[in-house]
């Protein structure tokens, strides 16, 4: 947001605290092209109202929380501009340590990329592009250079990669 003051950012976010932190850091940061709203995905027409269409969406790590992505994408669909880009970035369930922990851990799902394909084509949006992504786990902050160089080179295998991004256009 900060280098592109020519664009609005709006974001919904279920969780009240993460809205509050969120906007107290824009405002720190003399943001003004960003805009914090509680709300779940499925509920962003009613959270985001009279807004104008938007031509980017992004959801990072939700899909796989969410009970239904047909309520999703329909949300989606309805607060997009024909042309519009979703770009979801999920966990990757081929990574057997990424199937594992999202199949056990409380509150996770696995994220299955060709449901959700399937169940956005139904409201208009089809797929664009996909990539694996992220080889490196979160929680290492700060990798050694030797460990991003083979991130770079390795996290295109299906395997190895910790996440997956899928580009998807409404039609």
């Amino acid at each position: 947001a900060s280098e592109r003051p020519d664009l609005r950012f709006t974001a919904v976010e279920p969780q009240q605290s993460y809205v509050d932190f969120a906007t107290r850091e824009a405002q720190r940061q003399g943001l003004k092209n960003v805009e914090f709203r509680v709300g779940s995905a499925e509920e962003a027409l009613r959270v985001l109202g009279g807004d104008s269409p938007f031509d980017w969406i992004l959801s990072n790590d939700m899909l796989h929380h969410v009970p239904s992505y047909l309520g999703v994408a329909e949300a989606a669909a309805r607060v997009a501009r024909p042309g519009a880009r979703w770009l979801a970035i999920e966990p990757n369930w081929r990574n057997p340590y990424v199937l594992i922990g999202c199949a056990l851990k409380r509150g996770e799902r696995n994220f299955w990329p060709g449901r959700f394909i399937g169940e956005a084509a139904r409201l208009g949006w089809s797929g664009e592009g996909g990539s694996f992504l992220f080889l490196v786990p979160p929680f290492w902050k700060r990798p050694p250079g030797l460990l991003v160089r083979l991130e770079r080179a390795l996290e295109r295998h299906p395997l190895l990669a910790g996440g997956i991004a899928l580009t998807l256009v409404r039609g």
